[in-house]
């Protein structure tokens, strides 16, 4: 979807204090000159170095591009609508009413889910179904209280000599959110350690960050998720993995992952058969 400028006066002001930490973190006995892909790095693209560094090779070193699954269909189109009423809310001092939100979900999803070849378990009426209940618990529980001041931020800094990209899905005066849309809440543990919000914590100069998780469940619903972070340790340890992971990039090194892992399935990977010769599952 597109991406807009959703920032307030405050946070362009920070952004322009953002400090640029040029210098990488190089491992030891390591030549290194970064060459990337592509002109930046992003949040999204560690994510996929750390579950497995050869899908990253399919999909930015060699362009093969694989089409979204329903799962990410159906969250693309939730984001959409929370995306719309946290723009109401910065231009007009309103949210947008439920079944405005619950129209553009289902514009989105009907339009973008026509490729859709595997729908699973699901189907087009009961995601719509499904998604008019999250809708409406997100708006109850959270949404009809949150006073954003940004949405879907575009942030870019300089971290460890990497120019890295990230999208903030909202944030209000003190803490920043990420949506998520998935089968079950994440741990507290998980929400700590997620390498997304600690990035976005740097790129805003937050300490309070958090998941808003839509949960797909038999009930469905959301569940909010506080978390904080250290900026200074946090940080730090950020710029590592980054800096790590694109040297290793540079060198042209796209190990599989643990083949017992379950990220390596037909189910969650589109480069399942062209990774493992034609195989077409475990």
């Amino acid at each position: 979807m597109g991406k807009k400028d959703g920032r307030s006066n405050l946070v362009r002001k920070k952004s322009k204090k953002l400090k640029a930490d040029s210098q990488p973190i190089l491992v030891a006995g390591v030549d290194y000159k970064m060459q990337l892909p592509t002109d930046h790095f992003s949040v999204s693209q560690l994510g996929m170095m750390m579950r497995c560094a050869r899908q990253y090779m399919f999909r930015y070193c060699e362009g093969k591009v694989i089409p979204p699954g329903i799962a990410m269909v159906e969250g693309s189109s939730h984001h959409k609508a929370v995306q719309s009423t946290n723009e109401s809310f910065i231009e007009k001092g309103k949210h947008l009413p439920v079944k405005d939100m619950e129209d553009i979900f289902c514009n989105d999803f009907l339009v973008a889910s026509k490729d859709i070849s595997d729908w699973e378990d699901d189907s087009a009426d009961k995601v719509i179904s499904r998604g008019r209940k999250l809708i409406t618990s997100y708006m109850q529980d959270f949404g009809k209280n949150f006073a954003p001041i940004g949405a879907e931020l575009e942030v870019k800094v300089n971290m460890v000599g990497v120019p890295v990209l990230g999208y903030v899905d909202m944030l209000d005066k003190t803490s920043l959110w990420d949506l998520k849309v998935r089968g079950r809440a994440p741990s507290k543990a998980e929400v700590r350690e997620d390498v997304q919000l600690t990035f976005y914590a740097y790129a805003t100069e937050r300490d309070k960050v958090g998941q808003i998780v839509m949960k797909k469940t038999a009930t469905p619903g959301i569940e909010i998720l506080n978390s904080w972070r250290d900026r200074s340790a946090d940080s730090r340890w950020l710029m590592r993995l980054i800096s790590e992971y694109v040297q290793q990039i540079s060198a042209g090194l796209f190990p599989p992952c643990d083949p017992t892992s379950w990220v390596c399935s037909p189910r969650f990977c589109g480069y399942y058969q062209i990774c493992r010769g034609g195989r077409k599952g475990k």
